[in-house]
């Protein structure tokens, strides 16, 4: 049998022709030809590294065992798809995801050390001070991450209008009384799906809930994470006590840090500006870090451990397919908003206290259609601000934002933002 041959550009024992002088007119494309066969090069090299190391570990049993010994502690949520009032909204991509992340602010089981090192007190209530929806496309090379204000006044399905936080409590705890925690946990979360699928008009496809002790072990895992202070901060109900400038944060004062409410000039907006700001620069750190690095058994084994039982997601979620989806994501392209806000935001209202009023119904829903569009277009600079449709372009509100006009949209931030905050 002839032996098979390889193409000449690819035959290592191939010599190199000899090629005549090129002229002048010629050498620009000849130049342009060679870079472009060395970035092929280069590309397929990097390849092949991943491919091999990740196979290794593969072939070693050492992922599949980590990730199935972190989804029995974790991956113990119900799923999304039997929730009242999960229904997608017209014109979004049925391939794309949607991932809500809930922040628990349950204390429950919390030892007096435990309490004291995470600057907080015993608290009886199942309240859900930040939430994130966050829009994956289909092909994975952006996304969009949208916070909703804990204070937002809206209505919750059975129960009338009230601050969004309340939504994971009233259905925890009108759960019927012979409901196990875990089934009272499970009522409250499909409470509050509700009330975001009927908020923004998408189905919340995916969960993950986060405790106080999640990120604070996650942060430790982390070896911090570095912000950048525009100026002193100093809270004594969240325990920050930083100068300005840069700091590199981790466990009691990175949670401080995202936290903090209290003595912001906006309160919850800013802290939910903290969070985002946070958030952003964790992504950088995952994105920079070396490929071994990431995989080093030890590291992640240490890391499950730290995570088992203070973070959760539904049974349909799977880490490995959710990373394979955004293997090629970059910082400039994980956009960052805010829900779309009334133009006179701050209100006051009997029974409930002080709430912010978001846009009408129908510049919510084009609001989160244009989330879509929005991260399935060309993957925008990271300096881009560009964002979804403003909500200021849609259809008129309706009576439900109290108020006939919106405020101006949120700028948005990506990850990629290395400046200031406050």
């Amino acid at each position: 049998m002839p032996e098979p041959t390889l193409p000449p550009e690819l035959d290592p024992r191939r010599r190199p022709a000899v090629r005549p002088r090129a002229n002048t007119g010629n050498r620009a494309r000849s130049r342009a030809d060679r870079n472009k066969r060395k970035r092929y090069a280069v590309l397929v090299a990097r390849t092949l590294a991943t491919v091999i190391s990740v196979a290794l570990l593969v072939g070693a049993g050492f992922v599949h065992s980590s990730i199935n010994r972190f989804n029995a502690h974790a991956g113990t949520l119900p799923g999304t798809s039997d929730v009242a009032g999960n229904k997608d909204a017209k014109g979004v991509n049925g391939a794309d995801m949607n991932i809500l992340v809930i922040g628990d602010d349950s204390r429950d089981g919390y030892t007096q050390a435990q309490l004291a090192e995470l600057s907080t007190q015993a608290n009886p209530g199942n309240n859900t001070d930040t939430l994130m929806l966050i829009h994956v496309p289909a092909n994975g090379t952006a996304a969009s991450v949208v916070s909703f204000p804990r204070d937002s006044y809206v209505s919750i399905p059975g129960y009338g209008k009230s601050k969004i936080n309340s939504a994971y409590a009233d259905g925890y705890n009108d759960a019927p009384q012979s409901s196990t925690p875990a089934q009272r946990q499970a009522a409250g979360q499909a409470l509050l799906i509700s009330t975001i699928s009927q908020l923004s008009g998408v189905k919340v496809d995916h969960v993950v809930t986060v405790s106080l002790l999640g990120f604070y072990n996650l942060t430790n895992q982390l070896g911090g994470v570095e912000v950048n202070l525009c100026q002193a901060a100093k809270d004594s109900y969240s325990g920050i006590d930083l100068s300005a400038g840069k700091h590199l944060l981790m466990g009691k004062e990175a949670l401080s840090f995202v936290r903090q409410r209290h003595g912001l000039p906006n309160g919850d907006l800013d802290r939910v500006k903290r969070q985002q700001y946070f958030f952003g620069a964790t992504i950088r750190k995952l994105l920079g870090q070396n490929l071994l690095d990431v995989l080093n058994i030890s590291k992640l084994n240490n890391l499950i451990d730290a995570l088992a039982g203070t973070i959760n997601y539904d049974k349909g979620l799977n880490p490995l397919d959710l990373a394979a989806q955004m293997r090629d994501i970059a910082a400039g392209n994980v956009k960052f908003q805010t829900i779309p806000l009334a133009a006179q935001p701050f209100v006051t209202k009997p029974g409930v206290g002080d709430v912010v009023m978001p846009v009408g119904q129908s510049e919510m829903y084009s609001f989160f259609q244009g989330l879509s569009a929005a991260t399935t277009a060309p993957a925008p600079s990271s300096t881009s601000s560009a964002a979804a449709p403003s909500a200021s372009g849609s259809a008129a509100p309706t009576t439900a934002a109290g108020s006939g006009s919106a405020a101006p949209p949120t700028q948005a931030t990506t990850a990629a933002n290395t400046g200031c905050v406050n």
